[in-house]
């Protein structure tokens, strides 16, 4: 009895299955039949699918680097002053193309125009929309040619309200209406004898996107809102573009007049992640993803400019840059493609002279754009002095006891503090810090300070890189004297006394009316640490009981004091170069 169940249910599986094959297989047949059914007497019936493909995007890591590691491309770059104190590097950046495979996003919902072109004649054209993205709807007062006879034709694909067929047979677009959503494809294609056939085109953008970074690496250096726009002079980039569908061929018309692209407000805002191996922390404000200027092909950057809006109240570290141009002087010119997307890069610096690795000094922006690493900000440039950007270490004693060991000594009031300031201002190896630091007759037990455990913040000294073998060493009263002045203090030594010191506050008229500020901004867009704490001098005081000469300083201002040779603080490296 199970064995007859048994046997029936086979018998109805395998009739359902034969069912089933034979559905698949009329389905499959009536596909292929169709496909292979000739063309009537009218031709093919033709219908349209229509994708597109986006632009790139802007990501930006957090790695430092000449180029500060845009994810996409930098294809050139270039340094320019604002002239108001502040420098900009620029850099193109050529965005990532999109992730998404070509023609998987939908085309914006627009009219499109659809024309086929076969041996130089016009063969059809259709008028019609996209309402889902996806598929072309022939309007009804589209011509009523929906057929063409086999063969290869070239098809144009764009969408009306950014390209127009003239009177005389010529497609033409123009700056003026140029946008994110304009779309265009020229093909050749071929119709094979069948019935029915759907031509699938991918769209491309009929323009080149341009966007505008503002790029800084302090917190709070914009005053916006931001507003600007992209100028040009006459003849200098193609304003219209015209192309001959009967021959394929593409004519650009330049400027008449000069002009402006409106970017309206760089709305889009925020701050890059902190990052390891020295990267820092940067702030921008820009052109939203969804917008920008745009171009035509064959378009040269160098030939476009970023103008300020005259209109608003903008600053960039305080200073105002209302009406003012950055020019793209790029050191390679580079011309615009359609269907790419590029970002201006502004990183806005400071003025102020850097040292570099390699013993250069430049501004930041031109030893960036070299590829230098920057180690010192120059704080006099007759006398070749540097201060480095970091303390050298955590903190560390002077010397493990308060013993006197130093063989120059200096009084313990203004006019002593001035003398020492006098006779240690650097600019050589035969005085200041370096001979403090480096020569072992400077100290009463004729010891090599920077190779013993027993002078802690001279010893932290010793395995700092060289510059063009040059070494690092502890300031004097002298050298911190020089950066003290280059900061704003005019007089670092007024008003010393022992019993109470006086703080002397930072100027603004020497610092760009910064004061502090520009401190500030000069360290941290170099990955370096202002000046805002306390810090040894390589002298001593003729106070009794070994006390070393100090520094404090913070953002209100700066004053020399003393403290035991055992206490710890900070030590900052200058170098001679």
């Amino acid at each position: 009895m199970k064995k007859k169940i048994f046997y029936v249910l086979m018998i109805a599986c395998i009739g359902m299955t034969a069912i089933i094959n034979t559905s698949c297989s009329n389905e499959t047949d009536l596909a292929a039949n169709k496909q292979q059914e000739k063309a009537g007497p009218k031709g093919v019936l033709i219908s349209f699918g229509l994708s597109a493909e986006g632009y790139g995007t802007d990501n930006e890591s957090a790695t430092r680097g000449a180029s500060d590691a845009q994810t996409g491309r930098v294809i050139a770059t270039s340094t320019s002053d604002l002239g108001n104190g502040i420098e900009v590097l620029t850099e193109v950046v050529e965005d990532n193309a999109p992730k998404t495979r070509a023609g998987s996003q939908p085309v914006p919902k627009q009219d499109y125009h659809i024309l086929a072109y076969k041996d130089g004649e016009k063969k059809a054209e259709w008028y019609g929309n996209s309402n889902d993205g996806r598929n072309f709807i022939n309007y009804a007062s589209s011509p009523a040619v929906k057929y063409l006879e086999p063969g290869t034709y070239k098809f144009y694909v764009y969408n009306h309200s950014h390209m127009e067929l003239t009177s005389d047979g010529r497609l033409t677009t123009s700056i003026s209406i140029g946008s994110r959503n304009a779309y265009y494809i020229a093909e050749e294609r071929t119709i094979p004898n069948q019935k029915e056939y759907k031509l699938d085109f991918v769209l491309k953008p009929m323009f080149a996107r341009v966007r505008t970074k503002l790029k800084t690496y302090i917190n709070g250096s914009f005053g916006g809102p931001f507003y600007g726009f992209s100028s040009y002079k006459q003849d200098a980039i193609p304003y219209t573009r015209n192309i001959n569908p009967a021959t394929g061929e593409a004519t650009n018309i330049p400027a008449a007049t000069d002009g402006t692209l409106p970017y309206g407000k760089l709305d889009e805002s925020g701050e890059g992640t902190e990052g390891e191996n020295g990267a820092i922390k940067y702030y921008y404000t820009m052109t939203p993803d969804y917008t920008g200027n745009y171009f035509l092909e064959g378009t040269k950057l160098n030939q476009i400019s970023f103008k300020f809006d005259n209109g608003n109240n903008m600053t960039i570290f305080g200073q105002k840059v209302n009406n003012m141009t950055l020019e793209n002087k790029l050191k390679s010119n580079v011309t615009l493609e359609a269907g790419k997307s590029y970002t201006l890069v502004y990183t806005m610096y400071s003025l102020g002279n850097y040292l570099f690795n390699d013993g250069s000094v430049s501004s930041l922006a031109v030893g960036k754009i070299a590829g230098k690493t920057p180690v010192g900000f120059v704080v006099d440039a007759q006398k070749r002095i540097a201060i480095a950007l970091n303390n050298v270490s955590d903190r560390k004693q002077w010397a493990t006891a308060n013993k006197q060991r130093a063989t120059t000594l200096w009084p313990q009031s203004e006019e002593g503090l001035r003398a020492g300031i006098t006779e240690y201002n650097g600019g050589n190896t035969e005085r200041g810090g370096y001979k403090e630091t480096w020569d072992r007759n400077k100290t009463i037990d004729n010891i090599d300070r920077t190779e013993n455990a027993e002078y802690p913040a001279f010893n932290a000294i010793k395995n700092l890189t060289p510059v063009n073998g040059n070494k690092w060493y502890v300031p004097g009263v002298g050298e911190w004297a020089l950066a003290l002045k280059l900061f704003g203090i005019d007089d670092p030594a007024a008003g010393y006394t022992a019993a109470r010191q006086q703080k002397n506050p930072w100027s603004k008229v020497t610092t760009q009316g910064l004061g502090y500020e520009y401190q500030n901004i000069v360290f941290k867009q170099a990955g370096g640490t202002p000046l805002n704490d306390w810090y040894w001098t390589a002298n001593q005081w003729d106070a009794g009981g070994g006390t070393a000469i100090t520094l404090t300083t913070d953002a209100n201002g700066a004053f020399f004091g003393g403290a035991r040779l055992a206490s710890s603080t900070f030590v900052r490296p200058f170098i001679n170069y």
